[in-house]
């Protein structure tokens, strides 16, 4: 009888585990966030040629997230780099976390995405470094939308758009959407080219 309260209570731990709602941050014991490389350095081609997150390593990250199987469709929920490719994150484990598509979650992945591509445009502008960018998203990327996606870029209908679509891949079953960009430099400025980023 002793050994009730304990099973009763694991038991529960699970069930919410598996019935929690959407995470609007990743856990930081299994999420911290990983760079591609050690000096942080952003890529310097198409993130399209870098991603690599075979099924495995999917499967792995929705386990650890207890995210029930149903919706690991690629459209209820995607396999996100917490710091993205193209501000220098890794195709790691430790930079992996499943984060929802649904559009009832106020920070769902379209929300991180227009902050991910705001702090791309501000890197390459010269506003803020990359470094800053980085720390942004792994300290607090909800505080990080509000603080950068107000900011413009002195010029910016001289950059505007800055990045462009190269391709969208369809959705199929357990894949999830990814767009990649290009970077599109304006005749009339001059940026750092270290290449084209953007999940």
């Amino acid at each position: 009888m002793k050994k009730f309260p304990y099973v009763f209570l694991c038991a529960a731990g699970l069930i919410a585990a598996v019935l929690a709602p959407a995470q609007t941050y990743p856990d930081k014991n299994l999420t911290p966030g990983d760079f591609m490389h050690a000096d942080r350095s952003l890529p310097t081609g198409p993130t399209s040629e870098i991603r690599n997150v075979p099924p495995e390593l999917r499967k792995t990250v929705f386990d650890e997230y207890h995210i029930p199987a149903a919706t690991r469709n690629g459209t209820d929920y995607e396999v996100d780099h917490f710091i993205p490719l193209c501000l220098g994150g890794s195709n790691d484990e430790k930079n992996l976390w499943p984060q929802t598509r649904d559009p009832k979650v106020e920070w769902n992945a379209e929300e991180k995405d227009k902050l991910e591509n705001k702090l791309f445009q501000l890197v390459k502008a010269g506003v803020i470094p990359a470094t800053k960018a980085q720390d942004a998203i792994r300290s607090d990327w909800v505080a990080a939308y509000d603080e950068y996606l107000p900011m413009t870029i002195h010029g910016e209908n001289d950059f505007a758009p800055m990045i462009q679509p190269l391709s969208l891949e369809k959705v199929d079953a357990g894949k999830p959407r990814h767009v990649h960009y290009a970077l599109k430099v304006p005749k009339t400025q001059t940026l750092d080219p270290d290449g084209p980023e953007k999940e």
